[in-house]
């Protein structure tokens, strides 16, 4: 119950976010590999490994599923789709216009 609220809590961010859109429109630059060669790369690492910790546990529950085959490889897509995603989202959240420091 509390993961579905927590999607439902995502969801309802991503279509704010989109409804508003960043500082400077919608963008998918985020996705072009050339984007890669920053400052912050390392961060960037450790945060996607810790996120996918836990990521290979989608085999122990197959034991658990009707068609583990079937269903097991759509959950993992699924999360996955749904995690690049709400990540998007959070990215074009946080392109909103800077405070000055004054």
């Amino acid at each position: 119950m509390l993961l579905t609220a927590e999607i439902a809590v995502l969801f309802v961010l991503a279509v704010a976010v989109l409804a508003r859109g960043g500082h400077e429109g919608l963008s998918a630059a985020s996705f072009n590999p050339a984007s890669l060669a920053t400052t912050g790369i390392g961060a960037l690492f450790v945060v996607t490994f810790v996120v996918y910790i836990g990521f290979e546990q989608t085999a122990i529950y197959s034991e658990e599923a009707k068609d583990p085959r079937r269903t097991v490889s759509r959950a993992t897509y699924l999360a996955d789709a749904i995690h690049t995603f709400i990540s998007w989202v959070i990215l074009m959240a946080g392109q909103g216009p800077r405070r000055s420091s004054r």
